[in-house]
Parts: structure tokens; sequence; C-alpha cells
């Protein structure tokens, strides 16, 4: 099965939400307002139930306490995911 927040070669988890509200692929993944990856793919796995695939830098690797969250970029309903990749001495594991 496809696993998320790709960087380089690991592959982790991918985060869940219940609604991603026009979220798509390509869209951009930032960090303090700066680029640090692209949403790779959104699947829907069911009601209530959206998985969202992220490519983030390798600096940008997701920590146990990582938080990702669907923000508006503007008023013409463009997306993107504001990703805090924490600071947990555990790394997310896959």
């Amino acid at each position: 099965t496809p696993m998320g927040y790709h960087v380089l070669a690991r592959k982790y988890r991918p985060p869940r939400f219940a609604d991603v509200a026009g979220l798509r692929a390509g869209d951009p993944v930032q960090t303090s307002g700066v680029k640090v990856g692209r949403v790779a793919n959104v699947v829907l796995q069911g009601v209530g139930n959206v998985m969202v695939y992220l490519e983030v830098n390798r600096a940008q690797r997701p920590h146990a306490d990582a938080v990702a969250l669907v923000a508006s970029a503007d008023f013409f309903g463009a997306k993107y995911v504001d990703y805090v990749p924490g600071s947990a001495g555990q790394m997310l594991s896959n």
C-alpha cells in the first residue's frame, strides 16, 4: 500500500483529514510560509476519511509530533498544507 510524506527513499504514514476542502495534488506544502514540498496525492478512503500524501524536503521530515492542516492560500479557492514537522525526539514511522 502507498504511504505518505515521501522524503527521498523513505515513506511515512500520510496525514488523514475529515475534509480537505478542495486540496489537490500539486498544491504546495509550507512551513512558516516557505514552500517545503507539495501534495503528491489526495485519496478518499471513505466519507470523512481522506489521506493526503505529501512530498517534503529531507530537512523537513516528520517527527512523531508533526502537524498538517489544510489552509486557504487566497480568496479564489487555492489551498495549501500548513505543515509543522515537529520536534519530538522520535521520527514518524511508517
